[in-house]
């Protein structure tokens, strides 16, 4: 392609672009209307010029323009406090809830394994012995489980414990780029350390005080590993099972729609570390701690459902990417 002569001969729409452009508030209807027709002309022309030409400074001349018109024709994008909201009234929760049958096998799976590697702790003095002596036993579940609780000043303990799980949650999102493969290796590593701690409490009648300590904040933490392990598993079965769509295009999808997931965790987390630092050692009866949690755990479950069913309706995604780069049609 001569490329002196497509300048030449395509200049002057580009102008007319420019100046339509910087002119856009005070336009007529017609002038809107050409300015859409030359908003998606000049796309061509720039991929035109993408495919056949290697000169660096037309691109990019082309690119801002084009990059400036279609600010111009799709509008000024809303106000942040609008975009939060659309994040936790349809992002977030309907991502959530297209998971959900991955994230309910995900929380039996753990559970099951969990339940079932603590009887046999619980039940087997070999076992027992095996992890630990009876004077570390002994502290264990007399003093060290419950001190680790309230040995911290509670918001340093709120913030490192934010942290961890956050960062757990991270690991199975992050672990969807094998596949998610190490997602359940993850899952179960963390069952069995639910498992040893509340079969060891089990073996010496402990377990009230196991449930007691771990329910207020665990119900709604673990909800939080277990959706996060349902997206990144989610994410990783898309390479295996696209569906209708192009992988490539089904997995920018669905990987911007785990983003989502990864920063709602961030404030579920935050509140799953509150009730760690703040209720769970508190004087509290034990009833009132448990009721905390159990609260905290159903009001996030209805948001979920609630918002992310009505999301699904309107057949929402979820998708993060919510200007696309193609040329509106009129």
């Amino acid at each position: 392609m001569d490329i002196d002569a497509f300048v030449t001969a395509h200049r002057p729409v580009w102008d007319r672009l420019d100046h339509l452009v910087k002119n856009r508030s005070s336009l007529t209807g017609a002038e809107v209307d050409e300015l859409v027709d030359l908003y998606q002309r000049v796309s061509t022309h720039l991929s035109i010029v993408r495919s056949s030409s290697r000169d660096p400074m037309l691109t990019g001349r082309l690119s801002a323009l084009v990059a400036r018109g279609r600010s111009a024709v799709t509008g000024a994008h809303a106000p942040a406090w609008r975009e939060l909201v659309r994040f936790f009234t349809v992002s977030f929760p309907v991502v959530a809830y297209r998971a959900r049958w991955w994230w309910l096998a995900s929380a039996a799976a753990f559970m099951v394994v969990a339940w079932v590697m603590g009887a046999w702790v619980a039940g087997n003095p070999e076992v027992q012995a095996s992890i630990a002596s009876p004077d570390e036993i002994s502290r264990l579940v007399n003093e060290d489980f419950a001190n680790y609780y309230s040995e911290n000043p509670a918001a340093s303990f709120a913030s490192s414990v934010w942290v961890n799980n956050a960062w757990v949650s991270a690991l199975m999102i992050v672990y969807s780029v094998l596949l998610g493969i190490p997602i359940p290796y993850a899952l179960y590593a963390n069952a069995e350390n639910v498992a040893v701690s509340g079969g060891l409490m089990a073996s010496r009648d402990k377990l009230d005080i196991f449930f007691g300590l771990i329910l207020p904040h665990g119900l709604l933490e673990l909800t939080g590993v277990f959706l996060a392990a349902a997206v990144g598993m989610r994410l990783g079965w898309t390479v295996i099972d696209p569906g209708p769509r192009r992988r490539v295009e089904a997995l920018a999808e669905q990987g911007r729609a785990v983003m989502s997931v990864a920063l709602g965790l961030v404030v579920v987390l935050f509140v799953s570390g509150l009730i760690e630092a703040f209720v769970t050692p508190s004087g509290l009866p034990t009833w009132a701690r448990v009721g905390i949690g159990v609260l905290a755990e159903v009001t996030f479950l209805a948001y979920v459902i609630v918002f992310g069913r009505r999301a699904l309706s309107r057949h929402e995604t979820g998708d993060l990417e919510r200007a696309p780069d193609v040329a509106p049609t009129v």
